[in-house]
């Protein structure tokens, strides 16, 4: 039997390509968000983020589905799911989401989840490609001290499809 900690690295990787080919639904518009960040608390961790973002036409909002991992001074690794709503449109946007995995301290292994809300900003750099920069407070569980993050990031846009469904436009 493979050790827990073996079998760790394809799940996520499993879970990263998953997210890859992800649309959400009804999604009009899809980019790839890749961020870094860290958490300002007890116990500082630097975060990553990995995920597709899709927001739907005439709706204010977008739903980020990702893949989190924070690292950082006490030797444990969180990796997990996550999902965020941004709600706004144009430069500055609320930012609300929750989630959830796996925490790996040594060979032990355990569970954590967290909740964050704040603001970000999003600056178009060209057509395709945006910096994006967050601040949020973070709350985890499990004994884990929270505290403010801040992260920054790109997003890609990918090119539209056509949808069947939408009547053609001359």
């Amino acid at each position: 039997m493979t050790p827990p900690r073996r079998r760790a690295l394809p799940t996520l990787l499993g879970a990263l390509a998953l997210i890859a080919l992800a649309s959400p639904a009804g999604a009009q518009h899809r980019s790839i968000l890749a961020e870094v960040g860290h958490l300002f608390g007890d116990t500082d961790r630097t975060t990553y983020r990995l995920g597709v973002a899709g927001t739907v036409r005439d709706f204010p909002a977008a739903g980020v589905l990702s893949v989190v991992g924070m690292t950082g001074s006490v030797r444990e690794t969180l990796v997990g799911l996550g999902y965020d709503l941004q709600f706004g449109r144009g430069l500055v946007y609320f930012t609300g989401g929750v989630s959830a995995g796996v925490a790996i301290a040594g060979g032990d292994f355990g569970t954590w989840a967290s909740g964050a809300a704040g603001f970000g900003v999003l600056l178009p750099l060209t057509p395709r490609l945006a910096l994006q920069a967050e601040g949020k407070l973070r709350l985890l569980t499990g004994g884990r001290d929270g505290g403010q993050e801040l992260a920054a990031g790109l997003r890609w846009h990918l090119p539209r499809k056509a949808n069947p469904l939408d009547p053609v436009r001359r």
